[in-house]
């Protein structure tokens, strides 16, 4: 087992075969020949109802092809309810959460970040990343305060990946999404 250039973890049948006599499932992972996958998906209705490993090719391109192949396929290996989860949605309610009016400044400032988002075909990102943070809560996983250009994002600061608020800082969002 091994992980990619882009963050996959890449198994063989060894793996599988392994896993699977130390009592563990394996859900989701990448495989050069998926053959096999089909076999353990087949093995394991014998030990699990319903317990299928979701599989694909291991990806041999580019970080940047891996995050543009993601988002054409929309292969973000998150629950279906977060694919269809509608972003602008979730931010209203984030903005009433913390009391700002219709006419805010936090509320333009979030319809025109989203608007640039939306612009560079983002959303699945957006979505993915409320799927990380609930995650993340849910298993008292602790999110940085943030680094780097991405505090420059007000929407990435509703959501909870960063704690920095870039209106507070003044921060032009064209930083983030250049």
């Amino acid at each position: 087992m091994h992980t990619n250039n882009v963050g996959e973890v890449v198994i063989d049948e060894n793996d599988a075969v392994s896993g699977l006599l130390k009592g563990k499932r394996i859900k989701s992972a990448v495989s050069i020949d998926t053959a096999w996958a089909e076999q353990y998906n087949n093995s394991i209705k014998v030990f699990e109802s319903g317990s299928k490993l979701d599989y694909s090719t291991e990806h041999t391109g580019s970080t940047e092809q891996y995050v543009l192949d993601c988002i054409d396929s929309k292969n973000w290996n998150m629950p279906d309810h977060y694919k269809s989860l509608d972003v602008e949605l979730e931010l209203d309610r984030k903005l009433e959460e913390l009391d700002y009016g219709s006419n805010s400044i936090q509320r333009q400032r979030v319809t025109t970040e989203y608007a640039m988002y939306k612009e560079r075909n983002l959303i699945p990102v957006l979505q993915f990343l409320i799927y990380l943070v609930d995650v993340s809560k849910e298993n008292n996983i602790v999110l940085g305060v943030g680094r780097g250009s991405s505090v420059a994002s007000y929407i990435l600061y509703l959501l909870g990946i960063h704690k920095v608020d870039s209106l507070a800082y003044n921060l032009d969002i064209k930083e983030f999404l250049k």
